[in-house]
């Protein structure tokens, strides 16, 4: 194994607690890609269910006596406007099972920091308040410090953002992907600014793949090479406003092309079909499915303008905002929260202010009408939130704890 000196001459290890990296998706590409840049300076181990498909060196896992769930909004919509309430509590009794068959692996082990990157927050809570019990050290990633949304939401997100703001003291740590998240939680939440470390969300393909033309790009997934084309891509959950989209497309000067791709979620296949239909819009190419490298690869080769629409309650990072850095493709974004005020601050697009199909339908526009650059701006983004210089903030950061 491989370990990191401290400062104190004391070897620490680092155990990632994940509840979807079973699945494949920018949750699993994220800490694979903190193993990959931290594995020679830091030991980490990933516990994963005992079915989960491996991705690394069999060295970074602990497997554990569990099988792997999923909690996709797809599986629970049946059960009408309480779906996401009966998703929480499926996933809160799922994740206790999960962090027990972790702490009978990791109970007797010192120096052992526990990295909370993906959870349910009840649950995640109750095993930090643990942890805080047993005097073992722990981080927690807040993706998001927004508690807008329906009444459950703000109830179940204001009361877990209180509690974390209780448990996590001296010796433990949260992790944000921007200052916007962390001025709300220190500001609003009254956290304490010094537990708080911002590390920007730094996003590449775990496999290095060879640079391909736009023009090669379309022909391969079968688009004309002379349409102007925008893509969407992501998991389509409720929040990504693909009704939207689809009628903002329709409604556009430029008639662009449009991809959008991802997994299947609250916007299903035949639900997206039948906006395309209802809007009238015939050109467009479908991937409702889990993608693989190669194929993402290609998408963002092959466009010309991310979209990255979301609705008021999402004001985390965004891992296929991130991604667009690596190939210096411009985005269109919602101006809420960190991702707005990414775009705003690094101008790595055009942001819109209201999500309505008809201001979506101008920003479109006016982005090809204009042909507007934004190289060299997202070049130097690109230098700024790189592996790199996000490793060395981690590093940093777990010194500060040892």
């Amino acid at each position: 194994m491989i370990h990191i000196i401290m400062k104190s001459k004391k070897l620490v290890k680092v155990v990632i607690l994940s509840l979807s990296y079973n699945q494949i998706g920018h949750a699993r590409e994220y800490i694979d890609n903190l193993y990959k840049n931290l594995k020679d300076s830091i030991n980490i181990e990933i516990p994963i269910s005992k079915d989960t498909s491996k991705t690394l060196k069999e060295k970074a896992y602990r497997p554990l006596n569990i099988k792997s769930k999923t909690f996709e909004d797809i599986k629970y919509l049946k059960f009408g406007k309480i779906y996401k309430v009966i998703r929480k509590i499926d996933e809160f009794f799922y994740a206790l099972k999960f962090y027990r068959k972790v702490w009978k692996i990791y109970r007797k082990e010192k120096d052992v920091i526990f990295y909370f990157t993906e959870y349910e927050y009840f649950s995640m809570i109750l095993f930090s308040l643990f942890l805080k019990i047993k005097n073992k050290r722990f981080i927690i990633w807040i993706h998001s410090a927004s508690n807008k949304g329906n009444l459950f939401y703000r109830i179940y997100k204001t009361i877990s953002l209180n509690l974390i703001k209780y448990i996590v003291g001296k010796g433990n740590r949260i992790v944000v992907n921007g200052e916007l998240i962390k001025n709300i939680l220190v500001n609003e939440f009254k956290y304490k600014e010094n537990l708080i470390k911002v590390i920007q969300y730094p996003s590449e393909l775990t496999k290095p793949l060879p640079k391909i033309s736009k023009e090669k790009a379309r022909k391969i997934l079968g688009i004309p090479t002379n349409e102007k084309v925008v893509l969407h891509f992501g998991i389509l959950r409720e929040d990504k406003e693909i009704d939207k989209i689809i009628e903002a497309i329709s409604l556009s000067k430029t008639k662009p092309f449009l991809i959008i791709a991802g997994k299947e979620a609250f916007y299903t296949k035949e639900k997206i079909k039948k906006l395309l239909e209802k809007y009238n819009v015939k050109k467009y190419k479908l991937l409702i499915k889990y993608l693989i490298e190669e194929e993402i690869h290609l998408l963002y080769s092959a466009s010309d303008l991310l979209l990255i629409i979301y609705k008021e309650g999402s004001i985390s990072q965004s891992g296929p905002l991130s991604l667009a850095r690596n190939y210096l493709l411009p985005v269109l974004a919602s101006n809420i929260g960190e991702i707005g005020y990414y775009v705003n601050k690094y101008n790595t697009g055009i942001l819109i202010d209201q999500n309505s199909p008809r201001e979506i339908a101008d920003k479109i526009d006016y982005f090809f009408s204009k042909k507007i650059s934004f190289k060299m701006d997202i070049e130097k983004a690109q230098k700024i939130f790189s592996w790199k210089n996000a490793s060395k903030v981690y590093i940093n950061l777990l010194e500060e704890m040892i």
